[in-house]
């Protein structure tokens, strides 16, 4: 292999950079005209399973326009675009199309990001050993990284080394000169250094995140936003200005790795800012390292009963209740008439049973019932005076089967008969909450939802009363900024200015502040969240910092699949999320996992200011 072949401005990307990439993942690059005859041996062999030793080229295709699926069919037709793109690019342009696309772990894509990422430089500026060690992570660069596994970096450093010798890139010389010197510095070592005694330092949750720059999860969702947010305009040297609060995020990552559990067991914390939307905190896992997936924006879990308060929410907004309206904590089973649910107790069923079975009897006597005899039975006695359905649709109303019937629970099975709406929040009372949801309408309960911030899909049944749904964390984060700023929605960013390298603002947030539920029914809202910390089922949530202006609902899913806090003060929003990727059961609850947690965090915020009640005194009907 001989520089000759290939022309990469030197502006843009140093030699060594593609000399590294070719030397070991594509000796005879600028020899084959797309295949490797070898490759397609071995995966014609293979009928497709093990791949095929995929030449530059080929891994070009796939990352561009192909999946990764392991198919024939997939394989065939790598091969057969391989070769167009070869006839019609030349070799500069497909090295180039590679270095862009490439994946180097931890999220970052291409090596500009990769550059930036492990050693804080541009492309340009990379040095042979630099190279050498961002080629060899390629392979599996989450387990090879430096910042995962140093041993395992400085073995596939050295072997690329070797191969750019047997290339003829480097000198023997050079080479020996580089292995003695060992691994390059990258970031992950200078993290790695120890503080002076009593120096506060932010070495700790680096290490322990695995993560190429600090605030892992932050910073590849600000990557992921960057390209939307600019388009066309997207460059080198960009300058990102966003909203993160960095020693309150570090405190977060610590918190969430330090965090006793299952090993298998993750957690999520976001943080916001009602006035805005801005989000200052965005941990997606435990362990950055272990799995760069980010739960907080892209995991879809059941809320449980941190949804609720969208329902209450609803019923206030409606008038039809206020916090201390009387509703009744009861066994009760609703049944869909074909109309509608309506809610019965036990005794009710019963009456109508034996009624039912009356009416079965009288009609082997007698013949069917006329319509007009409906009247005094059953169902249709239950609704005298203001049902106009004819005798047979009635009859059909009575012969319901369990498809169309809905049994709530508490979750202790027992019942506290007559309650407040304030009560039955506080101590999430699942029976009033359906109750509730029954009452406005479920499209009423989703279209609060939507208005407060949930955008997936959300199911039109009663069971969503007590988060029958899945949302991600953030959207549960959004609705409850929206609680605390009283019924405003503000949109969640965390970019809030982009300039080019020579500071022209190419991009900056323009604020939207919507007014989505009236302030009054938010107020009322906020108090009874305020008591469930104070009171309810979220105390532990309270416990070890001065809470009294903290409002917040806990949450676990069916089968205790996922555990909740979300809540907030009057200048910061939290929301806390655990649970397992493989969707097993928990050891515990929302308040026995999750709030402890959001405790935990918030203690912190405040010691730092962050949740802070604010200077400026509220109006007294609208405190909590």
């Amino acid at each position: 292999m001989t520089q000759a072949r290939v022309s990469l401005s030197d502006s843009h990307v140093s030699a060594p950079v593609w000399q590294a990439v070719v030397s070991s993942e594509d000796r005879r690059f600028f020899t084959h005209h797309g295949v490797d005859a070898n490759g397609v041996l071995r995966a014609v062999l293979s009928l497709g399973r093990h791949g095929g030793g995929s030449t530059i080229t080929q891994q070009v295709v796939k990352n561009l326009v192909l999946s990764d699926s392991r198919t024939l069919s997939r394989k065939v037709a790598e091969l057969a675009l391989a070769m167009l793109l070869e006839a019609h690019a030349p070799k500069s342009h497909i090295l180039e199309l590679y270095l862009n696309h490439v994946y180097y772990g931890h999220g970052i894509v291409g090596v500009s990001q990769a550059a930036a990422a492990y050693f804080g430089k541009q492309p340009a500026q990379l040095s042979t050993s630099e190279a050498a060690l961002l080629a060899g992570v390629l392979p599996a660069p989450e387990s090879l990284s430096p910042f995962r596994d140093a041993q395992a970096a400085r073995r596939v450093h050295a072997q690329v080394i070797s191969s750019m010798v047997d290339s003829g890139c480097l000198h023997a010389e050079h080479a020996e000169c580089i292995r003695r010197a060992g691994l390059p510095i990258t970031l992950a070592s200078i993290a790695q250094v120890p503080a002076a005694v009593g120096e506060q330092t932010c070495a700790t949750p680096n290490r322990r995140q695995g993560a190429p720059y600090r605030a892992p999860f932050f910073v590849n969702e600000v990557l992921h936003q960057v390209p939307h947010l600019l388009g066309t305009r997207l460059q080198q040297g960009l300058r990102i200005y966003t909203t993160l609060d960095l020693p309150l995020q570090e405190q977060a990552e610590m918190l969430l790795a330090g965090y006793q559990c299952d090993d298998a067991e993750q957690a999520v914390l976001i943080a916001m800012q009602p006035a805005n939307g801005a989000v200052s905190v965005l941990v997606g896992g435990r362990d950055f390292s272990q799995s760069s997936f980010n739960r907080a924006t892209l995991s879809r879990r059941s809320p449980g009963s941190a949804l609720k308060p969208v329902v209450f929410l609803a019923a206030l907004a409606s008038r039809l209740v206020t916090c201390s309206t009387e509703v009744r904590d009861e066994a009760l089973i609703f049944r869909n008439d074909g109309r509608g649910w309506a809610a019965f107790s036990h005794q009710q069923l019963a009456r109508e049973q034996e009624q039912a079975a009356l009416r079965r009897h009288r009609t082997r006597l007698h013949g069917p019932l006329s319509p007009g005899d409906y009247c005094q039975h059953g169902l249709a006695g239950a609704q005298a005076g203001k049902d106009n359905r004819t005798g047979s649709q009635l009859a059909s109303a009575v012969r319901l089967t369990d498809e169309v019937e809905y049994e709530p629970h508490n979750f202790n099975r027992q019942f506290r008969g007559a309650v407040t709406v304030g009560q039955a929040l506080v101590h999430s009372l699942n029976i009033p909450a359906v109750w509730l949801a029954n009452m406005v309408g479920v499209d009423a309960v989703v279209d609060m939802a939507q208005m407060l911030g949930i955008t997936s899909p959300l199911p039109r049944t009663l069971a969503l009363a007590l988060g029958a749904c899945e949302v991600t964390p953030l959207e549960l984060a959004t609705v409850y900024n929206t609680l605390a700023a009283r019924g405003i929605r503000s949109q969640p960013f965390c970019v809030s200015r982009i300039e080019d390298a020579t500071g022209n603002v190419l991009y900056s947030h323009k604020q939207a502040r919507t007014r989505v539920v009236g302030s009054d029914a938010c107020c009322s809202l906020g108090r009874m969240l305020r008591d469930a910390v104070q009171h309810g089922t979220g105390r532990a949530a309270g416990s070890g910092w001065p809470s009294e202006h903290a409002a917040g609902k806990t949450g676990t899913s069916d089968d205790y699949r996922d555990a909740w806090f979300a809540g907030f003060s009057p200048s910061l929003t939290c929301v806390v999320w655990v649970g397992r990727d493989d969707n097993m059961p928990l050891q515990g609850t929302g308040a026995t996992l999750a709030a402890p947690l959001w405790a935990r965090f918030m203690q912190r915020a405040h010691r730092a200011g962050t949740c802070m009640p604010p200077r400026t005194s509220r109006p007294h009907s609208c405190k909590f």
